[in-house]
């Protein structure tokens, strides 16, 4: 009766362990807390059968890495790839876990290696152990997960999958190489071991270092875009200095059209100047020249890209907001917005910037296809900067105490952004 008791608690304090993983750095997928609770109770059901039947200690492993990874791919929002990856460094803790308690019970009860867990003592010691080991380790690696854990692209992240199964080969065969010696003194074999066990945090650094090298790229990226940028705004500003310089000339003409009496006339060069005029009809003029220059820029390369590009700023105030911001806000937002609708048939953007008191209030329309709001992605050819605009873009509405709301239906993607406190 004790030895099925013992069973169920180590069964619990293992599932209970990968739950408590998941729990430090993963959020929680958008479920009823009772269908999670179901699904635990489920695995340990699962789990305690298991010790009733007589199996392998590998089928046991496999068992093991099989819940972990039922688990936290059903409750925590991590793709199957993430979940897989965890899954192999839980594996390896696991193996290393339990090769240093056998090499320590070894050492301690004088005996031989592979041998001394079958003592029920032992067995059952070492397996509470175990547990605290690998709740251990698990710890340690959430929180090197939540701090070096970044976005990057699948080509990169399965030849990470493929180096834990490499070590767990290696750990099994030094495992297997050990017990078929029979070594009565194996605590020389805790260092290949411990080397293994640093190599595997390790690859949490090629996350850091992966993320850290897509940062600078980005960065360079985005300092090329603003240099194109300003030579846009310098060739815009200078076709606006010629229209207003010529303007004083077509007034004079049709002042003298007129006061010649010659209406139809003036009419028609009224006309003729409006034809003219719908190059700058979409450009955006008020008292910010970080807005103006961010509105009208993407304005002009939706033109070049042949969406349909609208804008209406009913802004009476000043706008409270570093020109940095305002940059990063709508030069992400509508470059977002640009890219979604010129690989759709409609190809149109609108922006509506208004304020309600001291609130900015932002909304951007774009034609777009289907999109899946929970995974948003970049539809450039190169996807290392995945995500950064959208980041910048709630990191902008986050300093600004705002809030950001997406939304997508039948071909049209919504941005609603209110900005607190954010107009004079």
């Amino acid at each position: 009766m004790i030895e099925t008791e013992l069973s169920i608690l180590s069964s619990i304090i293992e599932i209970l362990t990968i739950v408590c993983f998941g729990h430090l750095f993963l959020k929680r997928r958008i479920r009823s807390n009772i269908v999670n609770l179901v699904l635990i109770i489920f695995v340990i059901v699962f789990d305690c059968f298991w010790d009733y039947i007589s199996i392998s200690n590998l089928l046991a492993m496999t068992i093991s890495c099989a819940e972990f990874f039922i688990l936290l791919y059903l409750i925590y929002d991590t793709s199957m790839l993430y979940a897989l990856f965890f899954t192999w460094i839980y594996c390896v803790i696991i193996m290393i876990s339990e090769m240093l308690i056998s090499c320590v019970f070894t050492f301690v009860f004088e005996s031989e290696y592979g041998i001394v867990h079958l003592e029920e003592i032992a067995h059952y010691v070492g397996m509470f152990i175990s547990d605290l080991l690998v709740f251990g380790f698990l710890y340690f690696t959430a929180l090197l997960a939540k701090k070096k854990i970044k976005s990057i692209p699948k080509r990169y992240l399965i030849m990470i999958l493929i180096y834990p199964l490499l070590c767990v080969c290696v750990i099994y065969l030094i495992d297997n190489i050990m017990t078929k010696a029979q070594i009565i003194n194996p605590l020389f074999m805790m260092i290949p071991i411990l080397c293994l066990m640093y190599i595997i945090f390790m690859v949490f650094d090629f996350f850091e270092g992966y993320s850290q090298r897509v940062e600078i790229d980005s960065l360079k990226e985005i300092m090329s875009e603003r240099e194109a940028n300003y030579r846009a705004l310098k060739e815009s500003n200078e076709q606006i200095r010629i229209m207003r310089h010529d303007m004083n000339k077509h007034l004079k003409v049709i002042t003298d059209l007129i006061a010649k009496n010659k209406n139809d006339e003036a009419q028609k060069y009224i006309d003729a100047l409006n034809d003219e005029n719908k190059n700058f009809s979409n450009y955006v003029y008020t008292n910010n020249e970080a807005f103006d220059t961010a509105v009208n820029i993407e304005c002009q390369k939706a033109k070049a890209a042949g969406v349909d590009f609208k804008s209406f700023v009913g802004v009476n105030g000043e706008i409270k907001m570093e020109d940095t911001d305002i940059t990063k806000l709508f030069c992400n937002l509508l470059d977002n917005a640009v890219e979604a609708a010129e690989k759709t048939k409609e190809r149109f953007v609108s922006v509506y910037v208004t304020q309600n008191g001291t609130d900015l209030i932002v909304s951007v329309k774009n034609a777009s296809d289907e999109v899946d709001l929970s995974d948003l992605k970049t539809t450039k050819s190169d996807d290392r900067y995945h995500g950064y605009g959208l980041k910048s873009i709630d990191l902008v509405v986050e300093k600004y105490n705002g809030t950001v709301k997406r939304s997508y239906q039948n071909g049209l993607f919504e941005t609603d952004i209110v900005l607190k406190n954010c107009c004079a």
